[in-house]
């Protein structure tokens, strides 16, 4: 069966096209809820730190980059399918040039504010756990 090209762009229909603004969380309470459990996720880990010993910090340690690091690769991911959806060729100047990456998303903040959020909120975690982590070791080999 042979198709032609027409048929092809035909069957791509404007309803069916990925656009940025489908891509959007359109629930109000989207920031609200990231933002007070990753508090919460943050706050869990940093008493297990505390309160668990050496064991603790590690077991926080390793807790605390894995999930940072996997919010951070999702809003990135996130950000990234934004941009490909928005414009091929900016989109993929996104992925690859990283400044242009700070740059899109300070221009289109509109459309990149939820992925951004995710991908902060990671880094928090990620750099939180790994300096709560450092001062917990110093202050319990140092005496």
């Amino acid at each position: 069966m042979n198709s032609s090209p027409q048929a092809a762009e035909s069957s791509v229909t404007d309803t069916s096209r990925l656009t940025p603004e489908k891509l959007q969380i359109r629930w109000k309470g989207f920031a609200p809820t990231v933002i007070i459990a990753s508090g919460f996720a943050l706050g869990g880990l940093y008493a297990l730190g505390t309160r668990g010993g050496t064991q603790g910090l590690w077991m926080m340690l390793i807790l605390g980059v894995t999930l940072g690091l996997t919010m951070t690769a999702a809003g990135m991911s996130w950000a990234g399918t934004i941009a490909l959806a928005e414009n091929a060729k900016k989109g993929l100047l996104f992925v690859l040039f990283p400044p242009y990456t700070l740059w899109r998303v300070i221009v289109r903040y509109d459309i990149f504010w939820q992925s951004m959020l995710v991908f902060v909120l990671g880094l928090i975690i990620s750099f939180g756990c790994v300096w709560i982590a450092s001062e917990g070791l110093k202050s319990q080999f140092a005496g």
